[in-house]
């Protein structure tokens, strides 16, 4: 999605120059999102009423915004713990809503159209993901992030924007 762009493309790179981590361990940060969103998919998955269907997108969107603002903090106030548990409560919250979404995308659809609906899901999402990566890449560039990482403290200067977006975009 396009609110977690700016993660995606600078959650390895953040914590390997700010925290020195090694590569791989800042490569696991990446993965957080993934497996936490399988997660909450398995979880409730196997609910079939209106009712808990509603409340899953209803939590998942609120769970987004909390888990990047859970994540923002940790990132304003270097605290490596809460950006890990804030990345982990946005892709759960995303596990527990987008089945529910996609599927109430396709209902709505007139008849004859469902499939079509279906296979056009993460087809938005991707270019979704890759317009907030254009955009988040060009922020980080404006506010003086370029080939060289002069500093940590410049690298967090840069990304500032770039994880305010992400927080503001998930409202």
């Amino acid at each position: 999605p396009f609110s977690l762009a700016g993660i995606y493309v600078y959650i390895p790179l953040y914590p390997q120059t700010y925290f020195g981590v090694s590569i791989i361990f800042a490569g696991y940060f990446s993965t957080i999102i993934a497996l936490s969103w399988s997660f909450g998919a398995i979880v409730t998955g196997s609910f079939k009423s209106d009712n808990w269907q509603s409340t899953f997108i209803l939590m998942g969107a609120v769970g987004q915004f909390i888990g990047g603002m859970l994540f923002f903090t940790g990132y304003y106030f270097d605290v490596l713990w809460l950006i890990l548990f804030g990345l982990f409560i946005t892709g759960t919250s995303l596990g527990t809503c987008w089945a529910f979404v996609t599927q109430r995308i396709v209902t709505a659809t007139s008849d004859g159209n469902e499939d079509l609906a279906a296979s056009q899901v993460p087809v938005v999402q991707t270019i979704a993901t890759a317009l907030g990566a254009g955009i988040v890449g060009a922020v980080a560039s404006f506010n003086g992030l370029t080939e060289e990482i002069p500093s940590a403290t410049i690298l967090k200067a840069a990304l500032l924007p770039v994880f305010s977006i992400g927080v503001l975009a998930s409202l």
